[in-house]
């Protein structure tokens, strides 16, 4: 979560290129363990489901607003305990393996910032890629029944 030259201590060349990678991995690593685990205690469903509303959006505005929400046990809707829990502890756990100029409660801050930021993007492709999967298929051709009254395939 950090772009391709941040850590500007990590360098330009391939080794700081490998470390944001692994950075990258290991970020995302915890994030998924402490939401996995999160979501196992307190009974949480954080998957994307599609919002089945009318309108751009309104649908942009669910895709980005479950960021932050699950289901229950019953299907009810709340607050995603495991999905905040995640991002947050990965951001904090991952300033012990960054450089100094990435550690603190700001640095932290844009690390939550941006990690909802991007789970909010890709909900928003979640949303919409069925739509324009669905406009690039080709219309099949009408099947032709025979004199017989059955279709050919």
């Amino acid at each position: 979560m950090l772009g391709l030259d941040r850590p500007p201590e990590w360098g330009q060349e391939a080794s700081g290129y490998f470390r944001r990678f692994g950075n990258d991995f290991a970020f995302n690593g915890v994030r998924s363990t402490l939401s996995y685990a999160t979501a196992n205690l307190s009974r949480e469903d954080n998957r994307y489901f599609a919002s089945g509303k009318s309108g751009t959006w309104a649908r942009v505005a669910h895709a980005m607003a479950s960021t932050m929400i699950a289901h229950g046990p019953n299907g009810s809707e709340r607050i995603s305990v495991s999905a905040i829990t995640g991002v947050v502890g990965a951001s904090i756990i991952s300033r012990t393996w960054l450089p100094p100029s990435f550690q603190g409660g700001s640095s932290i801050g844009r690390g939550i910032a941006f990690s909802f930021a991007a789970e909010a993007g890709f909900h928003v492709f979640q949303e919409f890629v069925p739509d324009i999967i669905r406009g690039l298929e080709k219309p099949k051709p009408p099947r032709l029944l025979r004199s017989g009254g059955s279709a050919t395939p």
